[in-house]
């Protein structure tokens, strides 16, 4: 998982124009091996989004994601949402600071249609988001019993109204 500088400012960030497309193509080439997703780094150095998937970081027991006017919903991160409103799960509708997501005690997740929710074990912070201009490696912990339940959650609910998931395995 890495964190590009992006220099784009979409007039609506719900709405991926071709210009974007082009961009998005562009860095999703330039992608290191073995790199799933890129998670984009908005202006204010707070984690937005990934280059094709949503992201949520579950901190203290909390669920943070982008608000509803900072990124495109998609189907998974709607599904995650509902899970937490029926168990009564926080949500915090805010982008959260690249610092939280380093933290090894904060879990950051990646979710799409064709990946549902993954856990992030790795983020790679380039070194133009942090004081000392290198590049940090944040190992994530295993998933807390919190993100074990979300993911379970969220699969049973895509089975409900899809087909048995019997063979998904998590990438």
């Amino acid at each position: 998982m890495s964190a590009p500088k992006e220099e784009y400012k979409p007039s609506d960030v719900r709405v991926k124009d071709v210009s974007w497309t082009e961009r998005r193509k562009a860095i999703s080439d330039s992608m290191p091996p073995g790199v799933e997703e890129m998670v984009m780094v908005g202006h204010d150095g707070r984690v937005t989004e990934g280059l094709s998937s949503n992201v949520a970081l579950v901190v203290d027991g909390k669920v943070y994601t982008a608000g509803a006017d900072k990124v495109l919903s998609g189907t998974i991160r709607e599904i995650l949402l509902e899970v937490c409103r029926e168990h009564d799960i926080e949500v915090v509708y805010e982008s959260v600071p690249v610092e939280t997501a380093r933290r090894a005690d904060v879990e950051l997740l990646i979710m799409s249609t064709s990946r549902l929710v993954l856990s992030v074990e790795k983020l790679i912070i380039p070194g133009e988001f942090v004081e000392s201009d290198d590049v940090v490696v944040v190992e994530h912990p295993l998933d807390s019993s919190l993100v074990s339940s979300l993911k379970a959650w969220v699969k049973g609910k895509v089975e409900v109204d899809s087909f048995p998931l019997d063979d998904y395995e998590e990438i």
